[in-house]
């Protein structure tokens, strides 16, 4: 009698314990049923902005490279490069704002090799080199001395060009008002979308930024962490945002 009470109880229990995880998990679904209607009461769209701006900064760089059997002669050879330099900066006009910036010289000795073709304890020349980097806002100036710059190859100069750069610096300031238009599209297509459904757009419920995609005029390229050319004087920059807006009957 007594073993019959306690496989009672126990069956008791048992129940209870089923009905307690019926009602978690009855609540668990209600809840996530409730969260769904929630969600679907929301709209979510991306909205961008974009406006195309000219270049206002530029810098240029480049490498020369002397070849000399005695040293003293290959610096003398890297300041007439030098002043090559500043020649052709009056040569094209460049204000006095220009920055001529040299670069420490980089000295690299070849030693002599023996019939092996081992390397002995003889310098038998010395290759030096100099970098010079010119900063304007002169930039179709520097887009001017950039494409000229190989003619110093064909006189026989070893000179090692980089592409210009170009920047804007106004950059900071119009993104205000670019994030501002980029909502104010988010929000317009919202309602285009909504308009679809029967429903209207309501509260702003949230919103986050994303990068800022600065491209040559027409490109495609795009970065998760941001896109910044610097090849183009003309440059396209576009913010985009993405927004959540409540919906309304």
């Amino acid at each position: 009698m007594s073993e019959s009470r306690q496989d009672g109880r126990v069956g008791l229990i048992v129940l209870g314990v089923c009905l307690a995880a019926g009602f978690i998990v009855s609540s668990v679904l209600i809840g996530n049923a409730l969260l769904g209607m929630r969600q679907r009461r929301a709209i979510r769209v991306k909205g961008t902005a974009e406006v195309q701006v000219i270049s206002d900064f530029a810098t240029w760089r480049g490498e020369w490279v002397v070849r000399a059997t005695d040293l003293r002669e290959g610096y003398l050879a890297l300041e007439s490069r030098r002043m090559l330099v500043h020649d052709m900066v009056k040569q094209y006009g460049f204000s006095p704002e220009t920055k001529v910036l040299f670069q420490p010289v980089q000295v690299e000795s070849q030693a002599r090799l023996d019939e092996r073709g081992n390397p002995t304890p003889v310098i038998d020349a010395y290759v030096l080199r100099q970098a010079v980097e010119l900063q304007s806002r002169e930039v179709n100036k520097i887009e001017q001395i950039a494409r000229q710059s190989p003619e110093l190859i064909k006189h026989g100069l070893e000179f090692r060009a980089h592409p210009a750069q170009y920047t804007y610096s106004g950059l900071e300031k119009m993104k205000m008002d670019l994030l501002g238009r980029a909502m104010h599209n988010a929000l317009e297509r919202a309602r285009v979308l909504a308009e679809n459904t029967g429903t209207g757009v309501g509260a702003l419920v949230s919103a986050s930024q994303g990068v800022f995609q600065i491209t040559a005029p027409n490109a495609t390229e795009v970065s998760d962490s941001g896109y910044y050319d610097t090849s183009t004087i003309e440059k396209t920059v576009k913010a985009v945002v993405s927004c959540e807006f409540s919906l309304s009957r």
